[in-house]
């Protein structure tokens, strides 16, 4: 179909529309505003609220651009339009996606502002099962490419503390812990990797609680020479320093103060 040309024979025929007192008009930019239109006679008819919707539909239909679709989306939301018209736009601009001034506004509105625990957990809770597709996933995988704010970068100690501040109390669901397990099973640290994690666990101290929970975690575990051997193997050649001797005397009696109990 040819829109444009019925767009131009819509405006043809109501250009010379005077209005009528008692009549209800809506007055329409011939070239809209986003498009360089003018606040002027030339550039302004009166047209019916049908009129006025199915020439918003056409432009939509002529440009097919972000500025139209929500333009047209606007006139359908004053205009409770039919649902089939409404699908069209919202699908529409779902792919077309924000532009890049909306993105940055919408970056700057966020800034300073403080989400509480609860609001993260319902974010997360809305989010929960949802799936990403295919397309999803390449689009970010773009975007990260070359992002030399995410590659190799370090969180603060602020940052970090700010991070376990707003994961306190989150609990996961047994079907996302094993989401994360399979995810991880198989993977194989390299050396820095394994440093890295030593690092960020020297001179912590593990609450009871969560003694108790890794030592529920090895019951049943054995350990087999190979096992055995590696363990062996990363300890070669280390030296511990007095407190650590210390405290693996202290979690030894521990242990074998909790096996007599049993």
């Amino acid at each position: 179909m040819n829109y444009q040309w019925h767009y131009d024979q819509l405006i043809l025929s109501r250009k010379t529309r005077i209005k009528e007192n008692g009549i209800y008009h809506e007055r329409h930019h011939i070239v809209p505003k986003s498009m360089g239109g003018e606040d002027t006679e030339e550039n302004l008819i009166y047209l019916t609220a049908r009129e006025h919707f199915i020439a918003h539909w056409l432009l939509w239909r002529i440009h097919s651009d972000r500025k139209m679709a929500y333009a047209f989306r606007m006139m359908c939301q004053l205009n409770g339009t039919s649902s089939r018209a409404y699908a069209e736009i919202k699908e529409a601009i779902n792919k077309l996606g924000h532009s890049e001034e909306t993105k940055q506004k919408m970056s700057e509105s966020h800034i300073g502002k403080i989400f509480t625990v609860e609001h993260k957990h319902n974010i997360s809770k809305a989010k929960s099962g949802g799936k990403l597709s295919d397309e999803q996933k390449q689009k970010i995988s773009e975007l990260m490419k070359g992002n030399k704010y995410a590659l190799g970068h370090k969180h603060t100690i602020e940052a970090i503390e700010k991070i376990r501040e707003a994961s306190t109390g989150i609990e996961f669901t047994e079907e996302r812990r094993k989401k994360i397990s399979d995810k991880l099973s198989g993977k194989v640290k390299n050396d820095d990797h394994k440093k890295k994690i030593s690092e960020s666990q020297t001179g912590k101290t593990a609450s009871e609680e969560t003694k108790q929970k890794l030592s529920d975690m090895r019951k049943g575990v054995s350990k087999n020479e190979e096992w055995s051997k590696k363990i062996g193997e990363s300890n070669k050649g280390k030296k511990r320093s007095e407190e650590t001797k210390q405290r693996m005397k202290e979690s030894r009696a521990a242990y074998f103060t909790r096996k007599k109990e049993e």
